[in-house]
């Protein structure tokens, strides 16, 4: 089964036109309706219906179409980590970030130079990068921000970052010293919408220690001084079981673990 036959199928179900698949291939349309043939008569089953209005692929057309896609992905993603083998350390990382990886990681990384050839991986790759504290942070003008303790900000709105509720740092934070949970104001997983709340409508929450160092968050935002202790914390990477550990994703976790080294140094890119 020629990969090209496979092209020559998928562009004919998306365009619903011979016509116009021929164009975007840069082939003619005879040399496409021999290509897609070739596939039925391959396979004994018909892959395409063809009206006047153009085509529609069959229940078969549809799933090679489907497992086609899927084999030119793995493809262009095997030419991807060959090139990088090779050196040429190009492609894409699709990657969620908590908001300390954010703030003080990620720009680390981006700036950091000079890595291993390799990072050793393992079906679930797991790497625990710094550890931080999870610190109550309000408006600087709130009347929570001189709050001396949990009980004090009681009644108080809080952000949740985590849903359900139950499960959320705020809950476990006042878990943690023998307290009920204050009651949730609001649940988000957005820091802009976090620190929107503090800011617009005169919530509490809670933001990593680290990242209350940043200039920008100074200027609107500080921890309350607390006689209790914040929430101990460890941020990790993680990457997905069934994902392939490429050369390109090798680099991206020795530069990420270098910026975490960098940030528990008390390197942090803004000085």
């Amino acid at each position: 089964m020629k990969l090209s036959n496979l092209k020559a199928l998928a562009a004919a179900i998306e365009t619903g036109s011979l016509r116009n698949a021929a164009r975007r291939l840069g082939l003619s349309q005879p040399a496409l309706t021999k290509a897609i043939r070739e596939l039925e008569l391959e396979l004994g089953a018909s892959l395409l219906v063809r009206s006047s209005r153009g085509v529609q692929p069959t229940a078969q057309g549809q799933i090679l179409t489907q497992r086609a896609k899927n084999i030119d992905r793995e493809l262009h993603l095997a030419l991807g980590e060959i090139q990088q083998l090779s050196g040429h350390m190009q492609g894409e990382l699709s990657i969620g970030a908590v908001p300390l990886a954010v703030l003080l990681l990620i720009p680390e990384t981006l700036r950091i130079g000079g890595v291993p050839d390799s990072l050793p991986g393992g079906e679930f790759v797991v790497e625990k990068l710094l550890d931080t504290k999870m610190v109550v942070v309000a408006k600087r003008d709130s009347p929570y921000s001189q709050a001396r303790s949990l009980a004090e900000l009681m009644d108080a709105k809080w952000v949740y970052t985590a849903v359900p509720d139950e499960q959320g740092y705020a809950r476990l934070l006042y878990d943690s010293h023998g307290l009920p949970a204050p009651r949730v104001g609001a649940v988000v997983n957005s820091t802009l919408t976090l620190l929107s709340l503090v800011v617009s409508a005169g919530y509490v929450a809670l933001m990593p220690e680290q990242a209350m160092r940043h200039p920008a968050l100074q200027e609107i935002v500080g921890i309350v001084p607390l006689r209790e202790q914040g929430l101990t914390l460890s941020v990790g990477a993680m990457v997905r079981s069934d994902t392939a550990v490429s050369p390109l994703l090798r680099h991206f976790l020795t530069h990420l673990q270098r910026a975490a080294h960098q940030v528990s140094m008390g390197h942090v890119p803004w000085r």
